[in-house]
């Protein structure tokens, strides 16, 4: 489907664009051409990859891509530098690129509920990132430079697993402990959580801390 029809089916109101639930399954290079889209509705759809022409959407603010079958993410995706809002749950990414450490302006970002097993390193560079939402992945721990995220950062509780963790695993974070930490790797060294007032009673292996952030 050509973005002439696109706009024509379903037409761009002030800057929005709406193709929820259109069984679409593939995505037009050209839909590079709506360089004044601001918010962009892709969500409930049969997209499996994203052109690398999204990139050029320098004006999105705000992108839904949620309920796709989507295996990863074109590089590019680090060209959306106004974004603020990018919702990706309900995929089937397995990893991330680096450049989405570009997203700078991103407040809130949607990851639950698909297959990651780690997180790029370039995380920390979303300093303006307030609600990171993980659950339902196959991550085992978060990159230490989420630690460069100011302190506003809310890692919604089970954000990630805390069973088979790998043995050379040094550091966990937590907003919260809802449950008892077992068979922690013997080289942990930190653990880091949200809340300062929990009682932590927990068995930890020989010379691990326990901080806040």
């Amino acid at each position: 489907m050509s973005v002439k029809i696109l706009c024509k089916s379903y037409g761009i109101n002030e800057g929005v664009l709406d193709l929820r639930d259109k069984r679409i399954s593939e995505l037009p290079e050209s839909i590079s051409k709506l360089i004044s889209l601001e918010v962009l509705y892709l969500s409930h759809n049969r997209l499996t990859a994203l052109p690398e022409s999204i990139g050029n959407l320098i004006n999105l603010k705000v992108l839904y891509l949620n309920h796709n079958q989507l295996k990863n993410l074109p590089e590019s995706i680090g060209n959306l530098v106004n974004l603020t809002y990018l919702d990706l749950h309900k995929n089937q990414l397995t990893s991330l690129p680096e450049s989405i450490g570009n997203l700078i302006r991103l407040k809130e970002l949607y990851l639950n509920y698909n297959q990651l097993t780690t997180l790029p390193k370039s995380f920390g560079e979303l300093v303006n990132l307030q609600l990171l939402i993980l659950h339902n992945n196959q991550l085992t721990s978060l990159p230490k430079s989420i630690f460069n995220i100011k302190s506003s950062l809310l890692i919604n509780t089970n954000s990630y697993e805390i069973n088979n963790l790998l043995a050379d695993t040094e550091f966990l974070i937590f907003s919260y402990l809802n449950k008892e930490l077992t068979n922690l790797p013997a080289g942990l060294k930190e653990i880091w959580i949200k809340d300062e007032k929990q009682n932590l009673n927990h068995k930890l292996p020989f010379g691990c801390v326990i901080k806040y952030f």
